[in-house]
């Protein structure tokens, strides 16, 4: 049996540092996408005040958000280290390209963003996730790009 190391399975990659975001938007880097099938996102919130929007678009140049693209969610059922179900996740949400994040249900919960790339808009490869009408928020990204299209020891940079 081979056995494949995490990193020749998935390509994590920053999403955004963790700090505090105020004013209108957050954006994380934009990755490209294009020797991958699935983009999960994982958004770590801590504080969040106000209701933000969640958008995923994509572009032909790194940083253009032309298409917004279709994904689904999961949200950890209880608020991280203060339930014992700070680890279980609720079904996955039907495919939006908007999501409203009421701060009252998302601060301090764990937020997958799942996004099957064989979907997306054609000739568009770089993805970027976006959080607008931002009131406060505390936040960490984590990108992982996974199901590679051609499976590399050393897969190619996906923020060049």
């Amino acid at each position: 049996m081979t056995t494949a190391f995490g990193t020749e399975i998935i390509h994590p990659v920053y999403g955004i540092k963790p700090a505090d975001a105020g004013g209108a938007v957050a954006t994380l880097d934009s990755v490209n996408v294009k020797n991958y099938r699935r983009m999960t996102i994982y958004l770590m919130f801590g504080a969040l005040t106000g209701n933000a929007d969640l958008t995923v678009k994509s572009g032909a140049t790194v940083g253009v958000q032309t298409t917004a693209e279709g994904f689904r969610t999961r949200l950890e059922t209880g608020a991280q280290g203060a339930a014992a179900d700070a680890d279980k996740f609720g079904a996955l949400a039907a495919r939006v390209t908007t999501l409203s994040l009421v701060a009252a249900t998302y601060a301090n919960k764990l937020l997958v963003v799942e996004v099957d790339l064989d979907g997306a808009t054609a000739d568009q490869p770089w993805m970027t996730a976006e959080l607008s009408n931002i009131t406060a928020l505390n936040l960490a990204a984590l990108i992982v790009l996974s199901v590679p299209r051609y499976s590399q020891n050393v897969m190619p940079a996906a923020t060049e």
